[in-house]
Formats: C-alpha cells, structure tokens, sequence
C-alpha cells in the first residue's frame, strides 16, 4: 500500500482536495544547470576592479589639474617687472 501512494505521486495520478496545495514531487524540466560563462565566474573580481581602476584615475586627473593650477599661478609676474634676461642686456 505504501509503494502504490509514492508511485501515484510520483506519476501525479493522485487527486488530492485544493486546500491541501500543490502535491508535485517534481516538475518534468530535469535539466542540468548550464555552464557559466567566463564573465559570471568571474564578474566579482572584475566589477571592483573596473570601479577602482576608474577612481583611481579620477583622482589622478584631479590632482593634476591642482598641480598645473598652482604651477601656473606661481609662474604669473606682472607685466612691469623686470625678468632676470632683461637684466643681463648689453648697453
């Protein structure tokens, strides 16, 4: 009597009442799960090395746009003043 209430589930010939739910043993999709792609194995290294890599780089760009500011402002003399060529000028 036991083997006969498995086999009928099994084979989802038994009729159970609704409030009881779903009664399926299993779907008929017994498929294997496919093979991951390089990307999916690999996304978890890649995806925070792409965001530190691009950091990085911002930062770099900024600090060098500070330094050429600050360079180029040390540099300005006004237009009166005498530059150590001029100095040097035969008479």
């Amino acid at each position: 009597m036991g083997k006969d209430i498995i086999s009928r589930l099994s084979e989802n010939r038994l009729h159970m009442p609704d409030n009881f739910g779903s009664y399926k043993l299993f779907e008929g999709n017994n498929k294997p799960p496919l093979e991951r792609t390089w990307w999916q194995k690999h996304y978890m290294a890649i995806a925070p090395s792409f965001v530190v890599v691009i950091v990085v780089g911002l930062l770099a760009f900024g600090a060098w746009l500070i330094w050429r500011r600050k360079r180029w402002i040390l540099s300005y003399k006004p237009v009166d003043t005498i530059v150590t060529e001029q100095e040097l000028q035969p008479l």
